[in-house]
This record gives C-alpha cells, sequence and structure tokens, in this order.
C-alpha cells in the first residue's frame, strides 16, 4: 500500500512532538492535546475523529499538483486506509 506524504508528513510531525510539562490550559497545551489525538486517531484509523480535528476549509495540493479538499482527502486518502487498518492489514510504524 502506498503511503501518502502528507500522512507521513503528520505521523513524523506527531511523533516528535516533546512532551515536556505545560501549563493545562495554555495554547500549547491545546495544540498538543488536539495533536495527540489526532496521532491516536491516525494509528487507530479512526475517521471520525480525524474529520471532526479537521477544518472544513481544509485543502491540500501534493506534490503532483492534485487538489483535495477536506471531502475528498478522507474520501480519497484516509478512509480507505483506516479500513485497512480496522481490519488489521496495515498498521502505521512510528
Amino acid at each position: 500500500m502506498r503511503i501518502g506524504l502528507s500522512a507521513v508528513f503528520l505521523l513524523i510531525v506527531f511523533a516528535r512532538i516533546p512532551m515536556w510539562p505545560q501549563e493545562a490550559n495554555s495554547p500549547e497545551a491545546q495544540i498538543r492535546s488536539v495533536m495527540a489525538r489526532a496521532l491516536k486517531a491516525s494509528l487507530e484509523g479512526d475517521s471520525d475523529t480525524i474529520a471532526s480535528l479537521m477544518a472544513d476549509e481544509y485543502v491540500q495540493t501534493d506534490i503532483s499538483g492534485h487538489v483535495q479538499d477536506k471531502s475528498t482527502w478522507l474520501k480519497e486518502y484516509f478512509n480507505p486506509i483506516a479500513e485497512l487498518i480496522r481490519a488489521g492489514k496495515f498498521r502505521w510504524e512510528v
């Protein structure tokens, strides 16, 4: 299964987030919390959580110039991978 460049980037970013203590309600702590939820959801193939964490205005252009909005990215990229993850046929390694 080919892994999209954006997913690899996101997993690298999420995996490298240092987890030192912050003030509980600081903006940084809130961002880290959301990013941790996104990483967990990505690893578990949780499409609903991923969709809920993405802005409705999300737009991605890959290195080939293919443009996807949120619903297209979920449909064409994340949901197929999520199905494989949930079926035990694919897993991310961090």
